[in-house]
């Protein structure tokens, strides 16, 4: 994945102040070799033409944080975790449609955090 693919998908989910930790800690530099700021983000969007991340968005897409899809299934963001990584058979819910729905957001909801917490 490039630099403008992962700031493209990362500012769906996060302000460009957010996005500057997770590439700093994923170990990728700027054009010029340097760490990145809230304001090389924001510079880096603009010259790639890449939205800003708007509030509420998330919302609007019916994604769910990893804690958000626990609470909604009834479960632990462990279990949910492991069903993410196919550990587990899933839960026997009454609307699979919801659990499937849930799951799906959840899971790319997961995998940003777990490049986020490298």
């Amino acid at each position: 994945m490039t630099t403008e693919q992962l700031v493209c998908e990362l500012a769906r989910l996060l302000p460009d102040h957010s996005i500057a930790p997770v590439l700093n800690r994923l170990g990728i530099r700027s054009a010029r070799g340097q760490t990145w700021t809230q304001l090389r983000v924001r510079n880096f969007r603009g010259a790639h033409q890449i939205p800003v991340y708007r509030e509420g968005e998330r919302a609007e897409r019916h994604e769910l944080i990893l804690g958000e899809a626990a609470n909604r299934l009834g479960v632990s963001k462990m279990t949910v975790v492991r069903l993410i990584r196919g550990q587990g058979a899933g839960p026997p819910f009454e609307t699979p449609s919801l659990f499937a729905s849930i799951l799906g957001t959840a899971t790319r909801i997961y995998c940003e955090s777990t490049i986020a917490n490298l």
